[in-house]
């Protein structure tokens, strides 16, 4: 019984194997030396005959501008991209969240079940920390602009070597 077992294991194992094989011959794999240049061409041009090297030819003139073209869309796109990143708007960011987080807190003061005397003081102590916290705000955003000024004179330096970018890095991360 072991061995009709066995045999029949091997079988299937050994058909399974020729019907993984058989199915990778019948893909067709193409690298980039199969595809033709002319494939640009006719994205440029569909009625130009002339070769890819042809200098005189305008297909090679329309192909610069289009290459150009999409590296200036894509640096608008990236630029586009990270503006909600800039170092400018994170205090107008900050005091929006120290705003919302005190209008929560009085909402919650408000439905709460203390005495209006405990609740005056509950919204006294909540203004308080509102205004410490836009001031700290304030104070730190004056620094960091105080410190880019300096970074930025030393810019050529920072930009010499990994350790000197790591270096500012870390300055940066210290809060």
């Amino acid at each position: 019984m072991k061995k009709l077992l066995y045999f029949t294991l091997a079988v299937c194992s050994f058909s399974c194997l020729l019907s993984i094989d058989n199915a990778q011959a019948q893909r067709k794999n193409h690298t980039k030396a199969d595809v033709e240049i002319s494939q640009n061409q006719d994205s440029v041009n569909a009625n130009c005959n002339c070769a890819i090297d042809d200098m005189d030819c305008d297909c090679k003139k329309m192909l610069k501008k289009k290459h150009k073209k999409d590296k200036e869309m894509k640096k608008h796109h990236k630029d586009k991209k990270h503006k909600d990143k800039k170092h400018h708007d994170w205090l107008k960011n900050e005091v929006d969240d120290i705003e919302k987080d005190y209008d929560k807190a009085i909402e919650k003061i408000d439905k709460s079940s203390f005495s209006d005397k405990n609740k005056e003081i509950l919204r006294r102590q909540a203004q308080d920390n509102k205004d410490l916290a836009i001031k700290h705000a304030n104070e730190l955003n004056e620094l960091r602009t105080k410190q880019k000024a300096a970074q930025d004179a030393m810019a050529e330096e920072i930009a010499e070597a990994k350790e000197n970018r790591k270096a500012i890095e870390e300055i940066g991360d210290i809060n």
